[in-house]
């Protein structure tokens, strides 16, 4: 369901832990989970995590450029 606010925390440590938080469709051009996370949010969605780590990803890669495009926390 929706919340106003979503914590997203990620605890990796390596890249190899990455395929532990993803859940791809079948054809692989979407993550699940994230999509989940990021639709949920009413108003803010923080992530809790190692962005060197997790931008090993194209997925959360996408997102962080994202964020530091328009200025966001990291």
């Amino acid at each position: 369901s929706e919340k106003d606010i979503i914590f997203f925390s990620l605890c990796v440590y390596n890249v190899h832990q990455l395929k532990n938080f993803q859940s791809l469709t079948y054809d692989k051009s979407t993550d699940r989970k994230l999509n989940v996370a990021l639709s949920r949010a009413k108003h803010n969605l923080i992530i809790l995590g190692n962005d060197r780590i997790l931008e090993k990803s194209p997925f959360y890669k996408e997102v962080l450029d994202d964020i530091r495009k328009n200025n966001g926390f990291l």
